[in-house]
């Protein structure tokens, strides 16, 4: 609400007097804010300065002298009327001849008065400001209403007392059908049937002749004798008339006509129908899709949809967003859930874009739930997309071992197109022997507590060629009847050719251990008898201790052979081993001299327990043999155990490994030292690899040799 100075501010009149005269300028201000207290007289004594004044505020009025220095009163109307050819201009003048007062009015001037003795002359200037204003605020409103008729949407129309037209906009024509000027003079019940007048008359008139407004709707009626629906809004005037705003409704009732037959139509149907916005929320739902949330359709609408949520949680994309940005013509699919009144569900849905004039609205979704039978069928079509992608071949048989499905896989397996196997008997591509192991395994599935098994077949493809398949076999019942069975099929005719080579390699292995630790082991043997025999015997035992010596390498060199050998094998059945324990109990079979030993893990991996404290033994003494060299370091060599990323490590303070030799350190038969066999780090890469490990040489942090183990599983 506006306050009391407001109001005063607003009615306000401004004036500007310029004179070049500023005593006589003073004293007519203050006669003039005397006559009336809405007036403020600002002064100027020169046009420029009236000029400058017009920028810096707003004036009502402006009041000038003629006869100035620079330029006339003339001169600075003509500039005034440039700016605003309405503002009231009095040309206030001690030169009074007939000539300036034509030319005043020529120039634009608003009236023309000569300056007089006595102070009458003020009361006749202020009432001629006062009138001017008034009229010039009056006319000024005017227009800014007639602008804001014009430019409004609604249809706008003033009336007289008697029902008259007197203004109306472009729109309010447009609505009646009458162009402005055909209408205005014209009574207001043209634009409306008879019937229509009459209820007015007797319903909106009274209101209006009580100073109160009225609304509703109306027919009315065109010249060409068209009907149309209106909103019509009446509000009373001072002086007996009043104003009409009105709007066509025609099109919006036979909209919402529209919707309320779509809205029965779609709560008779029993599919789930809904309206969604661009957000996923609920625009509108009938009946059926509101009874799955247990709600209203009213209390429905504005909540986000789960199922909106579901798609776009489920895809790295939008496939909504993609849906309303016009990039997908639908989107649908199947979906389970449990729902307060329908318990759990199969349903499926279909989301079509919603279009109004060339625009998406927004989406239209339709679900269902889908019946027993057909969630047979729909799991039943779930099973065959799930069987026709698989990587593996897969088949189905009757009862009597025909063939009544298989998938691409199969088809490319066998080499025989799919109209070829059909309907044919499984002896199309199995032996006699695999039939009657089949039908063993089949019987004992059907008598035990099993439902499927694996057994190995042969299948002669179309070629002639034969592959051996795994066949991982399960029953089809039905209704507790056996139906037939499903298969599986794996081809392993490389696993069983790699087995039988694998077999073949380990058969001769152990003939060739046979050979080294029988025949060249038990002449050994006999060799160091009989030097110990000879060495009771011989005064200088100096050359036997060297032949000694030789044969205690040939025998440390056997038994090395005899374990790269045998821990080169695969180690199928690795269990959980302790790295401290191990490498503590590898320490103590070891000879380590003066050397100690550091733990620094507590890790646990899978391993075989004897292989990894073979392993261990050899790397432990690895380090001491080449650890040694040196002197008085073997004396405080330290041995650390340790974890490393991926695995664990074996490293010293010694010497180290030259970088040029890390490379071929675990080369069978490599050493740098003389009494070394060459084989300790072979074997221990032997032992690695069995395990699926990866060994590495490199230099630790006190620049000694570091063996790193990788690729170790933990437990």
């Amino acid at each position: 609400m506006a306050t009391t100075d407001t109001l005063e501010r607003l009615d306000e009149i401004v004036l500007l007097h310029v004179d070049d005269d500023a005593s006589f300028a003073q004293l007519a201000s203050t006669f003039l804010e005397r006559q009336d207290d809405r007036f403020r007289v600002e002064t100027a004594t020169s046009v420029d300065e009236g000029l400058a004044r017009l920028d810096d505020c707003d004036v009502d009025c402006i009041v000038s002298d003629y006869d100035m220095p620079g330029q006339t009163g003339i001169d600075f109307l003509e500039t005034v009327r440039d700016r605003d050819a309405d503002l009231p201009f009095i040309l206030y003048t001690g030169k009074g001849s007939e000539t300036v007062a034509s030319d005043a009015f020529s120039a634009g001037a608003t009236d023309y008065l000569q300056k007089a003795s006595g102070t009458e002359q003020y009361t006749l200037l202020a009432n001629k400001v006062t009138n001017y204003v008034e009229k010039y605020r009056a006319e000024r409103e005017v227009h800014r209403r007639s602008r804001a008729m014009q430019t409004a949407t609604e249809g706008i129309a003033i009336l007289d007392a008697v029902g008259r037209y007197v203004s109306l906009n472009e729109a309010y024509a447009d609505i009646c059908g009458i162009a402005p000027d055909d209408l205005v003079g014209e009574c207001w019940d043209r634009t409306l049937t008879d019937a229509e007048a009459e209820r007015l008359r007797a319903e909106a008139f009274p209101k209006l002749a009580a100073q109160s407004p009225w609304s509703g709707e109306a027919t009315g009626r065109r010249p060409d004798g068209s009907t149309y629906l209106k909103q019509l809004s009446l509000a009373p005037l001072e002086d007996g008339g009043h104003v009409c705003i009105v709007r066509d409704i025609t099109e919006q009732r036979k909209r919402e006509r529209e919707r309320r037959r779509y809205e029965h139509m779609l709560n008779a149907m029993t599919e789930c129908v809904g309206i969604y916005d661009h957000e996923g929320r609920f625009v509108a739902a009938n009946e059926s899709l509101a009874s799955f949330y247990d709600l209203d359709p009213q209390t429905l609408e504005g909540r986000h949809s789960a199922l909106v949520q579901r798609l776009r949680d489920s895809a790295e994309d939008d496939p909504y967003r993609e849906l309303l940005a016009g990039e997908r013509d639908e989107l649908c699919g199947e979906f389970e859930d449990d729902f307060p009144n329908h318990g759990h569900a199969l349903v499926e849905y279909r989301f079509t874009p919603l279009t109004i004039d060339g625009d998406i609205e927004g989406a239209v979704g339709v679900a269902r739930t889908v019946t027993d039978r057909e969630r047979r069928e729909w799991q039943f079509r779930r099973y065959e997309r799930i069987v026709e992608v698989s990587g593996d071949p897969v088949y189905t048989l009757d009862t009597d071992g025909n063939f009544t499905f298989v998938n691409d896989r199969f088809v490319e397996l066998t080499g025989y197109d799919r109209d070829a196997i059909l309907g044919e008997h499984v002896s199309l591509l199995m032996d006699d022997e695999d039939i009657e192991t089949g039908r063993r395994l089949i019987t004992s599935l059907l008598t035990g507590d099993d439902d499927r098994d694996t057994f190995e077949m042969d299948v002669t493809t179309a070629s002639g060629s034969v592959c051996t398949c795994e066949a991982n076999v399960a029953l089809v019942v039905t209704d507790g009847e056996f139906r037939g069975t499903v298969g599986v099929l794996r081809d392993i005719t490389e696993r069983k050719r790699r087995a039988a080579e694998l077999r073949r390699k380990n058969d001769r292995l152990e003939r060739f251990t046979d050979i080294v630790s029988h025949d060249l082991r038990n002449p050994l043997n006999v060799a160091q008898g009989r030097l110990e025999l000879a060495r009771e015997t011989v005064d200088d035992p100096d050359h036997l201790d060297t032949a000694a010596a030789s044969l205690d390498r040939c025998q440390r060199l056997i038994d090395d052979l005899l374990s790269l050998a045998r821990d080169g094998k695969h180690i199928d059945d690795p269990e959980p081993v302790s790295l401290a324990a191990a490498a503590r109990e590898s320490w103590r079979h070891v000879e380590t001299g003066d050397a100690t030993l550091a733990v620094d893990t507590e890790a646990t991996v899978r391993a075989d327990r004897s292989r990894l404290h073979q392993l261990l033994e050899n790397l432990v003494r690895n380090a001491v043999e080449h650890g040694s060299t040196g002197g008085d370091r073997a004396a405080t060599l330290t041995i650390t155990v340790g974890d490393c990323p991926d695995g664990f490590y074996v490293a010293d303070d010694g010497p180290g490994i030259p970088p040029d030799e890390r490379a071929h350190v675990f080369d069978s038969g490599y050493s740098t030292s003389a009494d070394g066999t060459g084989f300790g780090l072979s074997i221990v890469r032997a032992i690695a690899e069995a395990h699926g490990w990866s060994v590495a040489a490199t230099k630790s942090d006190d620049g000694g040799a570091r063996i790193e183990v990788t690729g170790v599983e933990s437990a």
